[in-house]
């Protein structure tokens, strides 16, 4: 009788950030041979603090560690968290990319002007810009990644077979969505105000459709948040469209799925996306879903999700394609209808049993190279 895999999850520790959310989802949703010791990581950028967390995973057959570039900030050599904290594991990592895979590059490159200290900090680094990146992520024993872009990104750095794809799994709500419920006539937007989101471009929507309403059921999420949002209220103001737009700010969960459901269609209006945590929670509440025609997006529709995609490129045409949708209740039903069988195919004890048989491989593979080992 195989034992239980000791598993440390390397993660942030905050309720108000997305990962953390997924983290603990996917963590709670583990099998019971799948052990859990949650690992949080630092939240300043000494690397003796970083060293120091990846020590609390000692004893664990493989560690889930959860990779976005702003959890460890610097991409500098020397000063890179990621490498302090991926140098002193002693267990094999399998890392879940939550966006992209910044490399080192020349100043030279994206900088004007291009000044004295910046050729300085280029000669410092100049032999580290072709191999920097391959080393850097070439720690992880596997990547988990939940897009083709960033599957096509992973695999420069990783061979194919030690790259996943797996979509962005979907938590199961306290409530759901029905036609017959919508009571309003309102779009809903879900998830942390964030400037690449596109929400000037619906403000310009929404004034093509007269008589409905657009709830941002979220908050920001830092300071450069907080500037953003201020710069958008005041467009809100000078658009004459403050009695039409409400924006929540940060929601407990059982209110923020009530708010969301009561809409009529969830609208997704970004300018670029990854595996979204905002979206996986409107289909998992099971309701239509609108949203521009951007890789990560597609990708979703594709697979099966019920999901109008608005052109990019185009923002003019989402009145009119929005204004035929809602007027539609049997579409409304069908893409609904569709979320619902998706966020059941994709939930997050699916996609945990997935995972759970990859540790098991991976920590297989790297306990049979110990043995052989002189």
């Amino acid at each position: 009788m195989s034992r239980n895999l000791q598993v440390a999850v390397a993660a942030p520790e905050t309720e108000r950030c997305g990962v953390y959310d997924y983290a603990r989802h996917l963590a709670d949703a583990m099998p019971d041979d799948v052990e859990i010791r949650w690992v949080a990581y630092p939240t300043g950028d000494s690397a003796a603090a970083w060293r120091r967390a990846a020590g609390e995973t000692r004893g664990a057959d493989l560690v889930h560690v959860h990779y976005e570039h702003g959890l460890f900030r610097l991409v500098k050599p020397f000063r890179n968290r990621f490498a302090a904290f991926m140098n002193n594991l002693r267990a094999p990592a399998v890392v879940t990319l939550h966006g992209p895979m910044p490399s080192l590059v020349p100043r030279w490159r994206r900088k004007r002007p291009y000044g004295v200290r910046d050729a300085f900090r280029d000669l410092a680094y100049l032999a580290y810009f072709s191999k920097w990146a391959v080393r850097d992520y070439g720690r992880a024993a596997h990547w988990i990644v939940h897009t083709r872009p960033r599957y096509d990104e992973a695999t420069q750095y990783a061979a194919p077979d030690r790259v996943t794809l797996l979509m962005h799994p979907i938590p199961r709500p306290t409530t759901s969505w029905r036609l017959e419920a919508v009571a309003e006539r309102l779009f809903v937007t879900p998830g942390f105000i964030k400037e690449h989101k596109g929400y000037e471009r619906f403000l310009e929507t929404l004034r093509r459709i007269p008589g409905w309403r657009w709830t941002l059921a979220g908050g920001p999420q830092n300071a450069r948040d907080t500037d953003y949002l201020a710069r958008l209220r005041d467009r809100i103001v000078r658009l004459e469209l403050t009695d039409r737009v409400e924006i929540t700010g940060y929601l407990p969960r059982e209110r923020f799925e009530s708010l969301v459901s009561r809409a009529a269609v969830a609208v997704f209006p970004y300018e670029r996306a990854e595996g979204s945590g905002s979206l996986s929670l409107a289909l998992g509440l099971g309701m239509p879903v609108a949203a521009t025609d951007v890789p990560a997006f597609r990708e979703t529709a594709e697979a099966g999700a019920g999901i109008e995609l608005l052109p990019n490129e185009a923002p003019e045409s989402w009145g009119a394609a929005l204004q035929s949708l809602v007027e539609d209740s049997s579409r409304l039903d069908r893409l609904a209808r569709a979320n619902a069988r998706f966020a059941d195919s994709h939930s997050y004890e699916r996609g945990a049993l997935e995972l759970a048989s990859l540790f098991r491989s991976v920590a297989s593979r790297n306990a049979r190279r110990a043995e052989v080992s002189p």
